[in-house]
């Protein structure tokens, strides 16, 4: 299916209520657990990854694992359950065959796996070493120290910080290298510590001895990376009033960064009692210069933003964005360049051109099912007044009304049965 999304104004004036946040709430989940008895969690999205994760641990649960090739765990495209639930089960006694699908057997995992073995886990690759599907032979693991390198994924390092409590010996983790997305595992460890857990070290050690969680109810915070998407649209509008509701500006979550980064690109914050209200505002003058190393699920909202807006500037830091659902460096930059903007990588950094090829396309994106792509591409409506996105269902994997929200803030949406011309495609 493709969406035709399209916008005739130039002012958006809306009340959203965001998600609520799948990085705080698969956390919790897990914790929910490794807890010696259930709480309740109040404010779960009604997200593809988070129903992938409630599924599979209530199936884990119910489960009486037998002979042969395991219990067949499917994780879909979502790579923090597959992370998490790969540290979970190596504790956990019996055969387990964790999966997911093609783009998530090209996502390594390799570096958590050798972690998990060093305290004794019993993983073996089934298909290409260090990528999944993964025959987990879950036991109770007597290691408590372990080695791993902090500049793949954060998501590896708090894999490792929930199972740590719960190991006999508890658990003594030692990081190498340039950590990235460190607010992740920052959110973590808060987490953690509100469920009662003792936490020592920071940045390249951390000692956890063996305690049990408390079970003190939690609520799931809105979701300030699905936010991104109205700070992009609140950047291109000539007037905005946008409140999100649920949104806190003391959170657990770094993506919280936004409003900072979006001073820069014409959007001013305004903290509410009930959420955070934008304004569009006029563009600073300065060459602005972002790193995103500790905040990559941003990066392409701020992208499209910059270049629809002819923005000049830079994001560095993106290295780890080639093993997010897509690679998101070429899904971005390929996008915009086949759009007519002015992009070019250098390193790890995306260099975003102040000119615009102005041969007037009607551009066909294809999210390559990447949820944050699709978000990121619509609102180039507000510019071109149209535009089409292939496979729309994927936002489902982080934020299902997004489409509905687009129209009820003022935006049209039309389903097209029939493709375009091969000269009209933009392929992402």
């Amino acid at each position: 299916m493709i969406y035709r999304v399209i916008f005739r104004g130039s002012s958006v004036k809306a009340n959203i209520r965001l998600p609520g946040s799948k990085s705080i709430a698969n956390r919790l989940l897990l914790i929910r657990e490794l807890a010696p008895t259930p709480f309740a969690i109040t404010g779960l999205p009604d997200c593809e990854d988070t129903r992938i994760m409630e599924s599979l641990l209530l199936l884990i649960r119910d489960s009486v694992p037998g002979d042969g090739s395991g219990i067949r765990l499917d994780c879909g495209h979502a790579g923090t359950v597959f992370r998490f639930l790969t540290a979970y089960l190596s504790n956990i006694p019996g055969q387990w065959m964790l999966t997911g699908t093609d783009r998530m057997k090209q996502r390594p995992v390799g570096a958590l796996t050798d972690a998990l073995r060093n305290l004794g886990a019993d993983i073996t690759y089934t298909g290409m070493e260090g990528f999944p599907p993964l025959l987990i032979r879950g036991k109770r693991l007597t290691g408590n120290e372990t080695t791993l390198s902090a500049g793949i994924s954060s998501q590896y390092i708090s894999a490792l910080l929930m199972l740590g409590p719960t190991l006999g010996s508890g658990l003594h983790l030692h990081l190498t290298g340039e950590q990235v997305s460190q607010p992740y595992v920052d959110m973590t460890i808060g987490l953690m510590k509100q469920q009662g857990i003792q936490i020592d070290g920071t940045g390249d050690n951390y000692l956890i001895n063996n305690q049990a969680y408390t079970t003190m109810p939690q609520e799931v915070e809105a979701d300030w990376s699905a936010a991104a998407f109205w700070y992009e649209i609140a950047s291109m509008v000539e007037e905005a009033d946008i409140l999100l509701v649920g949104l806190r500006e003391a959170s657990f979550q770094g993506d919280s960064q936004l409003a900072l980064f979006y001073q820069w690109l014409g959007v001013e914050t305004i903290y509410e009692e009930d959420g955070v209200r934008l304004k569009h505002k006029p563009f600073p003058t300065e060459f602005p210069e972002f790193d995103l190393r500790h905040h990559p699920d941003l990066m392409p909202a701020m992208a499209v933003s910059m270049a629809v807006n002819q923005q000049q500037g830079v994001l560095k830091g993106l290295r780890n964005l080639r093993i997010k659902e897509s690679d998101r460096i070429s899904s971005v930059t390929d996008g915009l360049i086949n759009c007519g903007f002015e992009v070019t990588i250098e390193s790890d950094s995306l260099v975003i051109n102040n000119k615009r090829n102005e041969e007037d396309k009607l551009p066909v994106v294809d999210p390559m099912e990447d949820h944050r792509i699709a978000m990121a591409f619509a609102p180039i409506a507000i510019k071109k007044g149209e535009i089409f996105i292939k496979n729309p269902s994927v936002v489902t994997k982080s934020y299902p009304r997004f489409w509905n929200d687009l129209l009820s803030a003022g935006f049209e949406i039309e389903k097209v049965t029939s493709g375009q011309s091969q000269d009209d495609v933009c392929k992402v």
